[in-house]
């Protein structure tokens, strides 16, 4: 959700606006030609609040509102300025088309324009339902191999399962139907019959969240015989990366399963012990002094919070509430 985030209204930051925006409606869309109709109504907007409430060089503040309701499927955004009192539902000027306001109108469910102390107020609305389908993302991936921590994976079915989320246990299965995967220590016995290589694109959007546990997870599954390709792990996370509205979660040690694309994890902030802070920043990461940290679609914790982290996850995936659109 955005909240009355303020940006100054010239052309010049229409690209920053604009991006914000693009940020903010891919927690909720996954279709890119809705999201491309909706950046255009909101950049006809943009444009009219600086053209026209804020007439010749004298640039004033734009309050961005944006959030969605998950019962009522409503997709809310709220445009407010400071400048002339100007109706874009009502006041066509004479080198304009009125085009803008068919755009509104076309695009749009419902668009209200009022004035009020001293403020322009423009809210668009949006349905989110059918044609345009919702399908709730309810599964959440786990990635699996030899020496994972007993405890946390455990806790992490457990939970995700009394959340209302289908856990999946993703393994290298190779050419196999089944793999046994033993835990560190305590030699617990697990059965992986789902590969992560072989899920599609189309697959992955019905994950809300892939994460990668503690323990050497990470290690083996950055094992490869061809040191020229991706890890087939990585080229999985990669996917995973292309992907915005996919949370990606990373306990620890599992953060490592990141090394061979290092790249995209640049200035991202984590949460590791300290033993790794050599790890973080030799793949130009921020490590935060904090045992949970959220930046955006990334979430990662210490070894010790598998709990809390679960925890973080489920409550940021009811936050986002995340839909994919088809």
């Amino acid at each position: 959700m955005l909240d009355n985030v303020i940006f100054t209204a010239t052309r010049d930051n229409l690209p920053e606006i604009l991006a914000v925006i693009r940020t903010e409606l891919e927690k909720y869309i996954c279709d890119e030609k809705i999201l491309k109709r909706l950046e255009l109504v909101c950049e006809e907007i943009l444009c009219n609040i600086i053209d026209y409430a804020y007439p010749g060089n004298n640039p004033g503040k734009i309050t961005l509102t944006c959030f969605y309701d998950m019962e009522s499927s409503l997709l809310r955004l709220m445009f407010i300025d400071d400048g002339v009192e100007y109706n874009p539902l009502a006041e066509v000027k004479q080198d304009d088309t009125g085009l803008g306001i068919q755009i509104y109108t076309t695009i749009m469910d419902e668009v209200n324009y009022k004035y009020r102390n001293g403020q322009n107020i423009l809210t668009i609305d949006k349905i989110l339902t059918d044609p345009e389908i919702i399908s709730e993302r309810k599964k959440i991936a786990i990635l699996i191999h030899d020496d994972f921590y007993n405890a946390e994976l455990s806790y992490y079915k457990e939970t995700f399962t009394e959340a209302g989320f289908d856990v999946h246990l993703l393994g290298n299965l190779l050419k196999n139907d089944t793999v046994e995967y033993t835990s560190y220590k305590d030699n617990v016995k697990i059965n992986c019959n789902e590969n992560f290589a072989e899920i599609s694109a189309a697959e992955l959007k019905e994950y809300a969240a892939v994460i990668v546990p503690d323990a050497y997870v990470a290690s083996h599954l950055r094992e490869t015989e061809d040191l020229d390709i991706l890890p087939p792990a990585s080229a999985f996370l990669k996917k995973c990366f292309a992907d915005k509205t996919l949370i990606k979660g990373f306990l620890n040690q599992g953060v490592g399963i990141m090394l061979p694309i290092y790249e995209l994890l640049k200035k991202r902030r984590l949460a590791v012990d300290k033993s790794l802070l050599s790890a973080v920043e030799l793949m130009g990461a921020v490590y935060v002094n904090e045992n949970v940290i959220i930046d955006d679609d990334i979430i990662s914790a210490s070894g010790k919070e598998y709990k809390a982290f679960a925890q973080e996850i489920i409550s940021l995936l009811n936050e986002r509430q995340f839909f994919s659109i088809y």
